[in-house]
């Protein structure tokens, strides 16, 4: 079981001690609320659930999300890119909904269009006019010389609506995985999403 649970979660552990459930649990709540929020999985065997347990003591788990540690550098140059492209163009997922607020100051500073994936819809009001699904940000995206992908494993637009050596791909994503699952050529920052977006925009008046 176990075996088949660790394909689909973040974390999988099997407890072999009872008096160790109090540890083993507390470290699972800490997993689920670290960098990009997934399952766990935490195997309690029956003949564990039979021991004696001579450790009483309570839980205490910390549920604070715990984020990467942001690149000023990389801030810095994403403001540099973006300030200068011809056509910037913005493709929120479902990482970005955290920052709607951060989402839509920052294409109104930069006048860019924001395509929402399946999952990102919402992370910009839909009646606003820089606000696109992927329908219309597949019209977009050829035009675009500077793409800035929020919370986003960008999938879609690389592998169906493909790329060249002019486009700049910026993928920010709080897990370091997902930079380097696409086959396009991308400049990677490990950063969640909404603390980078209000570095950014303190950013940008500087370039």
């Amino acid at each position: 079981q176990i075996g088949i649970a660790a394909t689909m979660c973040k974390w999988t552990h099997r407890v072999v001690d009872a008096n160790a459930i109090t540890g083993d649990l507390r470290e699972a709540i800490e997993q689920v609320h670290h960098y990009r929020p997934r399952p766990v999985y935490l195997e309690l065997p029956s003949d564990v659930v039979r021991m004696p347990v001579s450790d009483a003591a309570p839980l205490i788990a910390s549920v604070q999300h715990v984020v990467p540690e942001l690149s000023f550098a990389q801030v810095a140059s994403t403001a540099k890119a973006l300030a200068a492209a011809r056509f910037p163009l913005i493709i929120a997922g479902g990482g970005s909904c955290g920052a709607v607020v951060e989402l839509r100051v920052l294409a109104e500073l930069l006048g860019a269009p924001v395509g929402m994936s399946e999952n990102g819809l919402g992370a910009l009001d839909a009646r606003h006019p820089l606000a696109f699904t992927q329908f219309g940000a597949n019209k977009l995206w050829g035009k675009a010389d500077v793409v800035l992908a929020l919370g986003t494993r960008l999938y879609a637009p690389v592998y169906n609506w493909g790329w060249d050596e002019e486009l700049h791909i910026i993928k920010v994503d709080i897990d370091a995985e997902e930079l380097t699952r696409l086959p396009a050529p991308i400049t990677g920052v490990v950063a969640e999403v909404r603390q980078f977006l209000q570095a950014l925009i303190r950013e940008l008046p500087h370039h």
